[in-house]
């Protein structure tokens, strides 16, 4: 039997709960976003590239700005 072919063995004895940890666990590893930090990157770069929210390039003129309000 190969190696993969135990690995899937051994996933397929996992409960449900069990297999959404394992997947947590091999996630850290890769580097693969989850669905909450993947949709905040999204919106971060919707907004990155949108000419209407305001920019900033200087944050002593950023924190001036919010502290006037």
């Amino acid at each position: 039997m190969s190696t993969r072919e135990i690995a899937y063995n051994l996933i397929d004895m996992l409960s449900e709960e069990q297999l959404k940890t394992f997947i947590d666990f091999i996630r850290s590893f890769m580097d693969i976003p989850n669905k909450e930090t993947e949709q905040a990157m999204l919106e971060a770069d919707r907004i990155a590239h949108d000419p209407n929210v305001k920019a900033y390039d200087d944050i002593d003129e950023m924190f001036r700005e919010i502290l006037d309000e």
